[in-house]
């Protein structure tokens, strides 16, 4: 592990703390971390990992010995520990097994505590395109691909910050982009993923615009596809209705927990609903869940008080999958136990999950729908009707990712629950 200062350190550091500022960053390197996180208080300093989104405790220092390093920490990344302020940024470049990972680093003071935060990124790993490759079922993919070849209005949705982004890029991305001319239209003042072969024409929030200031503009471009990342407002909404009829496909973004839910966000964005509700052909939306480690998951049968909360018919699901013990010969693993050497699994460092992927529903808007969303807003009342039109919710998804070992059931009502 090598400490790629911006500046040249000039005070000298002792050569133990050294060592063990590289033990922790390699560790969290190894460890797939995307944020490494020291936290001090008058009881000692604790150091958390974040991988796959979640965060993990690690070690456990001292108050003194946490503090030394700390402000170790903060040295090599230009941060001055003698001010004691609010909050403080840095930065750091570390080079470990010929990978270079760049650090952006937080320091907050908070009552009774101090934080310091690292944002670890790696080496570029390119983001998936279309929805299959974010973990979309095949046969779900096909039939969502097949409708939106015909101009339609299509709205991608996640919860904020928890693959909304990607989720659009990649609803998008699905449209064949080298025969569609297709444009999207976002804030200037956002840093976006570019999406290949899409143009990109900017409004500026800070200026009060919104994306229907630029609208009317880009449709006399005569683009195929009018891809709009968030619905801001209702102007912007009733401008996207009329495109269809235009024979333009329409993509537009909210956020919102669920497909149904998002329905109901735009209605509530006080838009024409009779137009809305008419042209509005389906909703996409995603949770991203971790992958289970493929080195040391293992099937299972499921309890039938399980499979009963679940509400999965009888007969349905054979086995689950879940975290277990790594495979090893028998010899090896008595001699582990006899020498106390914790048994982990190297792939996952013993998390048992390793990667993430997504978890989608996909909405198809039909008549009846249609006629339930003019009587009534509910979310409970729609996700009725359309569960009653074979629409397939995200526990039916996730139920059906744990079948086939992709995740455990444990993960899918975990991120249900958040």
């Amino acid at each position: 592990m090598q400490f790629i200062p911006v500046k040249p350190i000039t005070q000298p550091m002792d050569l133990d703390l050294y060592a063990q500022m590289q033990t922790l960053m390699a560790n969290a390197v190894t460890a797939r971390a995307e944020v490494m996180l020291f936290t001090l208080t008058g009881q000692g300093m604790r150091v958390q990992l974040q991988i796959d989104g979640v965060m993990h405790d690690r070690e456990v220092f001292d108050p003194n010995a946490g503090a030394m390093l700390m402000n170790a920490f903060k040295m090599l990344c230009w941060i001055d520990y003698t001010r004691r302020v609010p909050r403080q940024d840095g930065s750091l470049k570390v080079k470990f097994r010929a990978e270079k990972y760049s650090c952006e680093v937080i320091n907050q003071l908070g009552k009774g505590l101090e934080r310091l935060l690292f944002k670890i990124t790696g080496k570029y790993t390119a983001p998936p395109e279309r929805l299959d490759e974010a973990g979309m079922n095949p046969l779900v993919f096909t039939k969502l691909k097949e409708f939106m070849f015909d101009p339609v209005f299509v709205v991608s949705s996640a919860p904020p910050k928890a693959g909304y982004s990607t989720t659009f890029n990649c609803t998008v991305g699905s449209v064949d982009r080298f025969l569609k001319n297709v444009v999207v239209i976002e804030d200037a003042r956002a840093s976006e993923t570019e999406i290949a072969n899409v143009s990109v024409t900017t409004y500026d929030s800070e200026s009060k615009q919104t994306p229907v200031d630029v609208l009317t503009s880009v449709a006399r471009t005569y683009p195929d596809v009018i891809a709009v990342r968030d619905f801001t407002n209702a102007e912007t909404v009733d401008f996207l209705v009329t495109q269809p009829k235009q024979e333009r496909i329409v993509i537009g973004g909210i956020a919102a927990r669920d497909a149904v839910e998002a329905l109901v966000r735009v209605l509530a964005l006080k838009v024409d609903a009779d137009k809305f509700i008419a042209t509005v052909g389906a909703v996409v939306n995603s949770r991203i869940i971790r992958k289970l480690c493929s080195e040391c998951k293992e099937a299972y049968t499921p309890p039938p008080q399980l499979i009963q909360q679940l509400g999965i018919p009888r007969g349905r699901v054979a086995s689950f999958y879940r975290p277990a013990a790594p495979k090893m010969p028998a010899e090896v693993r008595q001699k582990m136990i006899d020498q106390q050497i914790p048994i982990i699994c190297t792939a996952c460092q013993g998390i048992g999950y390793r990667g993430r992927t997504g978890l989608y529903e996909v909405l198809m808007v039909d008549d009846q729908l249609r006629k339930a969303m003019k009587k009534t807003t509910k979310v409970d009342e729609l996700r009725k009707v359309a569960q009653k039109s074979g629409f397939r919710a995200f526990l039916e998804e996730g139920v059906m990712l744990a079948a086939r070992g992709i995740t455990s059931i444990q993960e899918v009502l975990r991120v249900l629950k958040g």
